[in-house]
């Protein structure tokens, strides 16, 4: 089933989404801070991940991430257009789970989001 891996989302924006995720068949589900250091694959329930033995103690992400697992192109562009006429407040760090991010910890993604964020818009965001 398509579901957003939800990562320091406030929970009001939660409700947004998990309401918006009723309307468009898809689930959401929040990953909880200690499980930071563990693979995205691990998060997103792929087949061959498992939890290993580091388990995160730091503070929360300094702005809210979301990943897309098993969305469709056009399911994603109907919640991207969703978001947009329901007036949600965007959130800039977002990404696809793929072959190459799924071995990849949050905070690693983070980090190549803020850059990518920062080489397109200016600004900088540490950990």
């Amino acid at each position: 089933m398509p579901t957003i891996l939800l990562y320091s989302v406030p929970a009001e924006q939660h409700r947004q989404l998990e309401a918006l995720g009723m309307r468009l068949g898809y689930s959401c589900k929040k990953i909880a801070r200690k499980r930071f250091l563990q693979p995205i694959g691990c998060h997103a329930g792929l087949p061959g991940f498992e939890q290993n033995g580091d388990w995160y103690e730091g503070k929360d992400l300094p702005d809210p991430m979301i990943l897309f697992s098993e969305f469709s192109d056009g399911l994603l562009n109907r919640f991207l257009a969703a978001c947009k006429e329901d007036g949600m407040p965007q959130i800039d760090y977002r990404a696809v789970v793929t072959e190459h991010n799924i071995h990849w910890n949050v905070l690693d993604l983070y980090q190549e989001l803020v850059q990518e964020h920062e080489s397109l818009h200016g600004g900088k965001v540490t950990l």
